[in-house]
Parts: C-alpha cells; sequence; structure tokens
C-alpha cells in the first residue's frame, strides 16, 4: 500500500484495469491518467510555458511564484549554461510541518529540516520562508541539472551537484576552513556537523572551477561528459585535465588551505631495473671474497 511520500507531489499517475473471467478472456481498459496531489490541501495552480506551480493560500501567490521561477530559470542559464528541457512542477507548502509529510517518507525522519527538495528531474517542493527565492533557484538546479545529464550512469558527485545549485542561488558560504577531503565531498556528509561545511565547500569547489577554468562552458562540457555514463575522474581529466585529486589540490590551494601530502611516487621501471641490478653485483662480489677467504683458510698450513 501506499504511504504519504512515496509518490511525489504533482506526479501525473497513469493506471489502466486488467480483468479476467474465469474462461482465461481479459479486458484491458483504456489507460487513465490523474494529477496526484496533497489531499490535506486545496491546491492552486497555474501555468505559463512548460512551468506549472501549484500552492494553496492566497490567489495572487500564483503569478508571483510564476514570475520568481522563470527568473530563477534565466539565472540558472546564465550561470550555468543549461536551460530547461522538459516541463517543470513547482510545489509550494506554506511551512515545514505542511511538507514534511509529503517528502519524509523519500528522505527520511532523521534528516535536519530542509528547504526544499528536488524530488525528480521535473519536479521541485519547497515551503514559504524568508529566502525562498533562493531556495527555488537551488532547487531548480538540481532539476534542470537532472534533465540535463539524465541517464542511469550518470549520477552526480555531492560536491558537483550541491556545488552548481549553491552556487546559483547566489550568496557566499561560510565554510572552507579545515576543509573536507574530496571523497568526503563525493559522497556528502554523513555527520550533522559536516553538513554546512560540506555545502560552504562544495559552492566554493564550483566557483574554483567556473573563476579559473574556462567558466560555465566548461562546466557544461563536464556535465554533457558525465551524462555519456563516464566517471567522474575521466569526466574532468577529458574537461579540465587533472582528476579529482588533482582538483583538491588545486582548490586548497586557492582558498589558501594547506594541501595534503601526497606520498612519494614509486620509482619508474628503469630506476627499479638498475637498483635491481646493483645490488645483484654487490650479493655477488660479497660471494666471491667470501669463497677467496674460505679457499685461503683452508690452504693455511697447520702448526
Amino acid at each position: 500500500s501506499l504511504t504519504s511520500g512515496q509518490i511525489p507531489p504533482a506526479s501525473e499517475v497513469s493506471y489502466f484495469w486488467r480483468i479476467g473471467d474465469s474462461r482465461g478472456q481479459v479486458l484491458r481498459t483504456q489507460e487513465q491518467s490523474f494529477r496526484y496531489l496533497d489531499q490535506r490541501f486545496s491546491w492552486k495552480s497555474e501555468t505559463r510555458d512548460d512551468v506549472t506551480v501549484f500552492w494553496y493560500g492566497r490567489d495572487q501567490f500564483g503569478d508571483q511564484l510564476l514570475s520568481q521561477t522563470e527568473r530563477s530559470l534565466a539565472v540558472i542559464e546564465d550561470r550555468l549554461g543549461i536551460s530547461q528541457s522538459q516541463p517543470v512542477r513547482i510545489v509550494v507548502y506554506q511551512n515545514w510541518n505542511d511538507m514534511r509529510p509529503a517528502v519524509v517518507e523519500r528522505w527520511g525522519e532523521n534528516q535536519v529540516v530542509s528547504l526544499g527538495v528536488a524530488m525528480n528531474a521535473q519536479t521541485a517542493v519547497l515551503f514559504l520562508h524568508g529566502s525562498w527565492e533562493r531556495t527555488l533557484t537551488h532547487e531548480l538546479t538540481h532539476v534542470l541539472t537532472s534533465q540535463f545529464t539524465e541517464g542511469p550512469y550518470s549520477r552526480l558527485p555531492f560536491w558537483l551537484s550541491e556545488g552548481l545549485a549553491t552556487y546559483t542561488e547566489g550568496g557566499v558560504r561560510n565554510g572552507t576552513q579545515n576543509p573536507l577531503s574530496i571523497g568526503l565531498l563525493s559522497s556528502g556528509p554523513t555527520r550533522k556537523e559536516d553538513i554546512d561545511p560540506a555545502y560552504a565547500q562544495a559552492q566554493s569547489l564550483v566557483t574554483f572551477l567556473i573563476r579559473e577554468h574556462g567558466g560555465s562552458a566548461n562546466i557544461r562540457s563536464l556535465l554533457a561528459t558525465i551524462a555519456q555514463g563516464v566517471t567522474i575522474d575521466d569526466a574532468l581529466n577529458a574537461v579540465y585535465g587533472f582528476d579529482r585529486q588533482g582538483l583538491e589540490r588545486q582548490w586548497r590551494e586557492w582558498i589558501g588551505e594547506p594541501t595534503e601530502e601526497v606520498p612519494p611516487s614509486a620509482p619508474d621501471r628503469p630506476q627499479l631495473l638498475t637498483m635491481i641490478v646493483i645490488s645483484g653485483l654487490i650479493l655477488l662480489l660479497s660471494l666471491v671474497m667470501l669463497v677467496v677467504l674460505l679457499i685461503t683458510l683452508f690452504k693455511k698450513p697447520a702448526s
């Protein structure tokens, strides 16, 4: 059975019936569809082009929400070079308590309070708060990057996904001191105290790539390469000429934090071969000297 939060709000649900009798005959009804919305509230909707917004409360808020959505989409295209390629649906709740049941089944009871959630490549859900416009831009960035990279093997690492979203929302997040490793920033924070620094450092990493390595054009190329199903290291190498470790070293230097020491590389094959030959000669010389010494001792006349 379905419980609250299993189907994203504003999803289009399609269904049909298959009816069979004792003689084995089966009747399949025509497919029907409906828009699923949280039944606790009386929703209003408004559509402009390929954007539909859903809300409850003041009628006038719909125009404001649509206009802000259009501004956010324009900001994302300007800053990242990616644009909407599928219909977009925005669902706005009045507060966190109203929104929580709609997202908790998918994201877990123990999550910190989330200002918004990108449910899939078409739907973003958020609640009204003091900076909801920035949250809308943030979640729309997730929606558009999902549309741009959509595929079974194109999951973005945390630092890139959240870095792009925090970069487009604007403002600078504090927390780049004591940077986390690129490995931790790839999978995302697991401790509550690491959440704010992880988002700040993800934003800083993306800002570094955009400012120092080719701007939004290369970010778009990176996303397009990831969409082909390659690993993040291969995608970084193809676009920027370095992998995650190279990115981390350069970024740490850029923010003025000490770089982690890299262990010395193993000697290459010519050096290794030379060392083996020299060691062998020393061993052979030692054996010859031992044999000479033994012969000398045996030939010595008895007293």
